[in-house]
């Protein structure tokens, strides 16, 4: 019988005593013996590891994927993964997949004299902001209201809605140049803000418009060449532009 017993655990540094009570089947003839030993508990200290892992602060969801690395003072292969939050990782590339925070963990196992280590950083995806393409409109009359030909903008991620100013249906009361503007408001408010353009459209007065809006609508009774120019009357339509002949 031993003391201590096989299978306790050695947690002490230093010398542990043992003894043993031994006890013989031919009692008649032996006594019972003892002995004891000592045995010395050593620790074997690891060595630490330090790992560097500096991937960037922050982020804008949309933005490309990007390439994140690690390294230990050991030398050690350094693993990464994501703890939490919106991303993915493959090959040590990282890709957003929403707005939010993420966790991303460096991890080196260690070995038999160096100890494990992790090393963790948090990057804040910001929202991102859609894309809103609006060409510039034709010029209008004065008088005439703004529609879809004039309030026409897209935008990626599409789906959302846009808010016009002035509104479609205003009527253009004044010469000269109109300021629009819109705001769009995406579907996906949790990865995306909402986005805004302006763009100008040109109001002209009936009195000044030329070029493709002008139609013709009374002719001279006759033309010679030695008459040199002839004088018109012409109107201005915007509804049905036609070429001056």
């Amino acid at each position: 019988v031993y003391t201590p017993a096989v299978g306790t655990t050695l947690s002490t540094a230093g010398n542990t005593n043992l003894s043993v009570t031994y006890t013989p089947t031919d009692t008649t003839n032996y006594s019972n013996a003892t002995a004891q030993q000592t045995i010395s508990v050593t620790t074997t200290t690891l060595i630490e590891q330090t790992l560097t892992f500096n991937p960037p602060s922050t982020k804008t969801y949309g933005d490309v994927p990007f390439s994140v690395s690690a390294t230990s003072n050991s030398n050690l292969p350094v693993v990464i993964s994501v703890v939490s939050g919106p991303a993915t990782i493959s090959g040590g590339t990282v890709t957003l997949t929403g707005a939010g925070t993420v966790l991303l963990r460096a991890t080196q196992s260690g070995d038999a004299t160096r100890a494990p280590a992790t090393l963790d950083k948090s990057i804040t995806v910001a929202k991102g902001t859609p894309t809103i393409t609006w060409s510039q409109p034709a010029p209008v009359l004065v008088g005439a209201a703004l529609s879809g030909a004039q309030l026409n903008a897209t935008a990626v991620p599409s789906g959302g809605s846009f808010v016009y100013t002035p509104a479609a249906g205003t009527t253009l009361s004044s010469v000269g140049t109109t300021n629009l503007s819109v705001t769009y408001a995406p579907t996906d408010t949790t990865n995306y803000n909402n986005a805004t353009a302006q763009q100008t459209l040109s109001v002209l007065d009936s009195a000044s418009a030329s070029g493709p809006f002008a139609k013709v609508t009374t002719w001279p009774s006759r033309y010679t060449a030695a008459e040199g120019q002839i004088t018109v009357a012409v109107e201005f339509n915007f509804a049905t532009p036609t070429s001056v002949p």
